[in-house]
């Protein structure tokens, strides 16, 4: 245009000028001073050019006609070369802008200006994103805030994404609140992906999108679970086939065929699974158990993780959520075994995306199958656990899903992946288009407009175009699709009977069955914006990846225990080893060892029989760091294994201390191998987990600040934890009236979590069958409480952030505590592991008080806690009954001993009074037989000569009502009906008689 003279034509004298100048200065020589040729790019030319407009009209908004969308998609894969070729993707995200209206100058042909800022409708009366100047008004109830983006990108590299639609969306039509936004997101999905053949002459070899409850449908259908009937009336998917898998045990997946020859896939976005993995391994909602090792990620703090990443203060944080899964700050300790498997789970199916670069094809798909069958047994055993409340012990369900989900798009690419076509799963994510408008927003100060994303996204594409000539030499490795049968030998495993009973019964309509209404949001304890599209999560992902990614029902409870079944398989797995050597060996006896088969002289023999037996190296020598496939072998071949570490008779307590010692064996290796993984994802995390430096005012700074912050919040109302305070101190005093700091028991100011120097011991109130006992815990892991204490604020609770740190009680909502077991012939001894009962607990109602803890220790991945000989005398009395910790919390009169001490005839009588609360009294078997108990005993207290009031029952046991005398036994019996009776107009309630 400069060289024709069209800035001339149409008026640009300030461009000429700009023009003129620094050609001017380049002939000087001024090309190192500070001058306007330092501000005048390529770019800022690109852009002063865009805003005084072109003669030609800028293709956006593209959907608005299958022709522009063709030129447009045509445009975008001759830039990336490749056109004719299906080593591209389409990536579908949403993004938000500032919802403004603002001119815009040729976006559309024959309206040299225009307003935009509006959404788009598919019906022309309704559409808003773009207003002729003059036409019509600009209602603020039709602005626009969240945009869908359609984009395209190459399957072997990142750097360039180009976009090719955009719509934006209603303000009330937020995709997750109905299944209408996901029917309407696959069918806009299906409408691009029914251009983009037309234009390239074959369809994308894959899609990529996030978590979102828009994206339920494409997901659903990308993995072929989505009903024929529903892709009969999508464009594109109306012409697609479903191919199953049946080699595979336990698998639903099917992969997705375009008219019967080319296979298109999909990725569901593994920092978008893992970042809401991570969080829920966290939360206050749920105690995640894995097997039986109780997961939770305050262990980690010892080891350097910081407060932020652990509180999930930024739940979109790419490097926070990388940092939640570093094996750098994993000690050999009891609290971190848990972690450790949760770690290595999500590293295996890391491996097969994200880190793809460091693993082979074959290895890569192999791990990611492990991982399903991870994931799929673990849901199996918490549902056969604890029924319809496994979620609470393990994972959400929305959250299972998405990892086996994750799985099955890997090893559907592994097996349907086409000849010739670039291999690097690394790319085929949804993290480049977040990126991509990272960048676009960069240029804008404040929240951008969508004028402002109209003016980057040309920018950002005008840059890419300059180097577009990459492309043409660029070659990628390629790989051989595998054979179903060939997948499943990579699994040569055993696959456990009630895993299979399971997967037939509700384990295949469980991961089938997702498309409900009430499944978009079946997690409210979740906080996660990605399924309800909120502004907060799109912004953050964006902000995040622009600075740090460059490049089902019911089950019976099993009548074993879940370890000992396990134990059991691992053992008769190693036996199915060692006979099929055996087999092998006889079968060939020239290649078998001559010392079995006798062939060496009797000396040798002798010498053989006299030398002492050398100890088998442990498995970690055997096995190379980072392989996960040699992790595998060297367990299953190893002879020692079952003979050492599954021998009851040297366990004091059986199995535990079996799966202790073969978890502490696998801590090298495994660790090993999510080191491995962190390295080769290249996450912005530091993989060693040092800690930084500290110094006495840093630390004194951040006190005063934490003192600050839990000064405004508290965990519950003042009323209800003042009456815990003061229950807490009758408690303690009724056992040390003296002094309450070095009694026997301590009133609890101030929890601590797992990563403190000392433990902290807890005497806690537990529900066994009705009946309130005392139990000794060890705190775990503490979770502040998000009531505000500022006037105008809600008063309601919000969800939990897990603290690292030590927290006074009042700011604290709930505690994960794990219980204590008396060591078997150690008085005042007790022990805890990885593999102890778990459970959350709220202060106020279930702390009695606290333990002090004489002294400390951990071995063989267990807690040793002592305590003191006066603090166990008492407790002793507790669980024997002598003492009846309820009774210290009515006041008692101090003894005057001045005055001789008058004999208290009715102390036996008030003793069996004594004892009950409001808690004694649930609804069940329990409170009736209390409630029985109640009112027996209170008409022995009416009948107390020195209480001053008249009998309540006649010499006979009668009580007179209403004229008519009444047996008081059959009263007392028909008590709990009558409660039960009144009181069953809402079955729903849970609080005591």
């Amino acid at each position: 245009m400069v060289a024709s003279g069209g800035l001339r034509a149409k008026g640009g004298a300030v461009l000429d000028a700009l023009f003129k100048s620094a050609m001017m200065m380049l002939e000087r020589g001024c090309e190192k001073r500070p001058c306007s040729s330092k501000f005048f790019d390529s770019e800022l030319g690109a852009e002063l050019m865009f805003l005084l407009g072109r003669d030609k009209c800028m293709k956006q908004v593209a959907s608005r006609s299958r022709e522009t969308l063709e030129q447009s998609c045509r445009a975008a894969l001759s830039a990336l070369n490749v056109l004719g070729k299906r080593g591209f993707q389409v990536i579908l995200d949403e993004t938000t802008w500032a919802p403004v209206w603002e001119v815009i100058v040729s976006l559309r042909p024959g309206h040299r200006l225009g307003y935009i800022g509006g959404h788009h409708s598919a019906d022309p009366d309704q559409d808003f994103s773009f207003v002729p100047a003059g036409n019509g008004s600009l209602p603020e109830d039709r602005l626009s805030k969240l945009c869908v983006h359609f984009a395209v990108t190459r399957v072997d590299s990142n750097c360039h994404v180009y976009g090719v639609d955009l719509l934006p969306r209603a303000p009330k039509a937020v995709a997750s609140d109905s299944t209408n936004g996901a029917k309407r997101t696959i069918e806009e999905y299906g409408f691009l992906f029914d251009v983009i053949p037309r234009a390239n002459g074959v369809p994308p070899v894959s899609g990529s999108w996030d978590g979102g409850g828009s994206n339920l449908h494409v997901n659903g259908c990308m993995l072929g679970l989505l009903s024929s009937d529903t892709m009969a009336s999508i464009p594109f998917f109306k012409h697609c086939s479903k191919k199953p898998i049946d080699t595979i045990p336990c698998w639903i997946y099917k992969g997705i065929l375009y008219e019967n020859e080319h296979w298109v896939g999909g990725n569901n976005d593994s920092n978008h699974v893992f970042k809401r993995f991570t969080h829920h391994l966290c939360c206050g909602v749920r105690v995640v158990e894995w097997g039986s090792l109780v997961v939770n990620l305050s262990c980690l703090v010892r080891g350097g993780l910081s407060i932020r990443a652990l509180a999930v203060e930024d739940i979109q944080s790419d490097a926070d959520m990388a940092r939640r899964l570093n094996c750098g700050y994993l000690s050999e300790d009891w609290s971190c075994f848990g972690t450790m498997v949760a770690q290595f789970a999500a590293s295996l199916l890391i491996s097969a995306w994200t880190s793809s670069d460091q693993f082979g094809f074959e290895e890569a798909t192999s791990n990611a199958l492990m991982a399903y069958y991870m994931v799929l047994l673990q849901t199996q055993q918490s549902m056969a656990k604890y029924g319809k409340e496994w979620e609470k012990h393990f994972l959400p369900s929305q959250n299972v899903r998405a990892l086996l989900d994750l799985a099955g798009h890997a090893v559907l690419a592994a097996h349907f992946w086409p000849h010739g076509t670039p291999w690097r799963p690394r790319c085929r994510q949804e993290a480049p288009i977040e990126r991509h408008f990272g960048q676009v927003k960069s240029f804008s100060r404040g929240t951008p407009s969508l004028k402002d994303g109209v003016y980057g996204l040309q920018m950002i594409h005008s840059k890419q175009l300059r180097d577009s000539a990459m492309w043409d030499e660029h070659e990628s490795p390629t790989v051989t699709a595998l054979t179903a049968e060939r997948i499943w030998q990579k699994e040569h495993c055993m696959m456990p009977g009630k895993l299979v009973d399971w997967w037939y019964q509700n384990g295949k309509d469980f991961v089938r069955n997702r498309f409900s209404k009430m499944e978009q949001n079946e997690d409210p304890d979740v906080f996660f914006e990605d399924d309800v599209l909120e502004t907060e999560e799109v912004e953050g992902e964006e902000e995040v990846a622009s600075k740090s990614w460059q490049d089902v029902a019911q089950q019976e409870s099993p009548q074993r225990d879940p370890d000992e079944v396990l134990a059991v398989l691992e053992a008769r797995h190693d036996m199915v080893i060692e006979l099929q050597d055996l087999q092998k060996e006889l079968a060939n006896p020239k290649a078998s060892s001559p010392a079995r088969h006798g062939n060496l002289p009797e000396q040798n023999c002798r010498a053989e029989r006299q030398r002492p037996a050398e100890p088998a190296p442990p498995v970690h020598a055997k096995i190379k760091a980072g392989s996960f496939a040699q992790i595998r072998a060297a367990i299953a071949s190893s002879s020692s294994t079952p003979k050492e570490h599954f021998d009851e008779e040297h366990a004091k307590f059986g199995t535990e201390t079996s799966c202790l010692m073969r978890l502490r064996d696998l801590f090298g290796p495994l660790k090993a191998f999510i080191n491995k993984v962190r390295i080769a994802e290249g996450s912005p995390t530091q993989v060693k987990g040092a800690r930084p430096h500290e110094n006495t005012y840093n630390i004194m700074v951040s006190q005063v600040h934490r003192a600050k912050q839990f000064s405004r919040y508290s965990a519950t109302r003042g009323s209800r934890m003042n009456g815990w305070m003061q229950s807490q101190q009758a408690f303690v005093s009724s056992f040390c009236p003296k002094s309450c700091d070095d009694g026997p028991l301590q009133a609890c100011e101030v929890l601590r979590p797992v990563g403190a120097e000392q433990p902290q011991i807890l005497l806690l109130k537990k529900d066994d069958a009705g009946l309130v006992k005392f139990r000794l815990h060890v705190v775990f892991a503490i979770y502040r409480g998000s009531l505000a204490r500022v006037q105008g604020c809600p008063r309601k609770l919000k969800v939990s952030k897990c603290l690292g740190m030590p927290a006074p009680v009042d700011s604290i909502s709930r505690i994960m505590a794990v219980e204590l077991s008396e060591v078997p012939g150690e008085k005042g001894k007790y022990g805890c592991s990885s593999l102890s009962h778990a459970r959350l607990v709220t202060p106020n109602e279930d702390v009695a008080c606290e333990v002090p803890v004489e002294n400390h220790g951990s071995q063989n991945g267990r807690l040793f806690i002592g305590v003191p000989v006066a603090t166990q005398e008492l407790l002793d009395k507790i669980h024997k009954g002598e003492v009846n910790p309820l009774s210290v919390f009515l006041p008692k009169r101090r003894k005057n001993t001045e005055e001789p001490e008058k004999p208290d005839e009715a102390k036996e009588v008030r003793e069996k009074f004594v004892g009950f609360g409001p808690m004694d009294f649930p609804k069940g078997m329990a409170g009736q037989k209390n409630l029985k108990l109640f009112f027996e005993r209170l008409a022995s207290a009416y009948a107390d000569p020195n209480s001053g009031s008249l009998p309540l029952l006649d010499a006979q046991g009668n009580v007179k009502l209403g004229g008519a005398l009444h047996s008081w036994p059959s009263m007392s019996s028909r008590c709990a009906m009558y409660f039960e009776f009144m009181d069953g107009s809402d079955k729903n309630k849970k609080h005591s008689w």
